[in-house]
Parts: C-alpha cells; sequence; structure tokens
C-alpha cells in the first residue's frame, strides 16, 4: 500500500517538474518577458501537470484515493511528519542564518537583509502557525 502512495507522490512530482517546464516554455515561445507572468504561468503549467496526475491516477486506481485519506488520518504518519517538519523548520532556520553569515562575509546586502528577513518572516510564521494549533487543541 505505501508502496503505491510512493508511486503515486513520484508521479505528481515528476508531472509537476513536467507542467513547469512547459508552462515556462510556452510562455517563451509566446514571447514574454514579464518575470511576475513567467512565475504565474510556470505554476498555472505545475497545476495542470498535478491535474493530469490525479485524473490518471485515480482512473487507473480509484480506491487510491480512501488510501490516502487513512494514511493521511493515521497516528503513526502525523507524528511522522510532525517530526519531519521540526527538523525541516531548524534546517531551513540554520541555512538562513548561514547565508546570512555569508552574506556578511562576502559583504553582499541583498543576501544579508533578504536571508535575515527570511529568518525573522520564519520564526514569526512558526509562532503564528504554533498559537492557531494550540487554540484548537
Amino acid at each position: 500500500m505505501e508502496s503505491r502512495m510512493l508511486k503515486n507522490n513520484m508521479k505528481r512530482v515528476i508531472w509537476s517538474i513536467i507542467g513547469y517546464n512547459l508552462g515556462g516554455a510556452i510562455f517563451i515561445i509566446n514571447g514574454g518577458e514579464e518575470p511576475i507572468l513567467s512565475i504565474l504561468s510556470k505554476m498555472i503549467g505545475v497545476a495542470v501537470g498535478i491535474a493530469i496526475s490525479d485524473i490518471h491516477t485515480y482512473r487507473k486506481n480509484p480506491k487510491m484515493k480512501n488510501i490516502e485519506k487513512v494514511q493521511n488520518e493515521d497516528e503513526r504518519n502525523r507524528v511522522i511528519r510532525d517530526r519531519a517538519s521540526y527538523y525541516t523548520y531548524w534546517a531551513v532556520f540554520i541555512v538562513l542564518f548561514v547565508m546570512t553569515i555569508i552574506g556578511e562575509i562576502i559583504q553582499d546586502d541583498y543576501m544579508t537583509y533578504g536571508s535575515a528577513s527570511a529568518a525573522v518572516l520564519l520564526m514569526v510564521t512558526h509562532m503564528f502557525i504554533s498559537w492557531i494549533i494550540s487554540k484548537r487543541i
């Protein structure tokens, strides 16, 4: 069961990458130069890629949606996701801290202030989401 879900998730990733590249390619072929519209076209390409992946998966195996629902509600998987998000939070925070120090060493103001701002935004977001979740529980 988990191997089928892993294959399904890998298929979503592959179709997301294909959609991202196709969205960007179609934007460039049409002569687009605006960076914001480029990002928008790539996001639309990713959404189309995920939709294609889901349509293919759920038509081929209609029970997959119920299997994913059960797996998402499983207590063991919730604990795994909680631990993974905790370690991911600290890994990203450490990377941003190192980028801030490297930006100071090479005297790149954009890198320094950008990574410091992202670290502050990460901390504020973490505190806000923790507060919301603690109110729900």
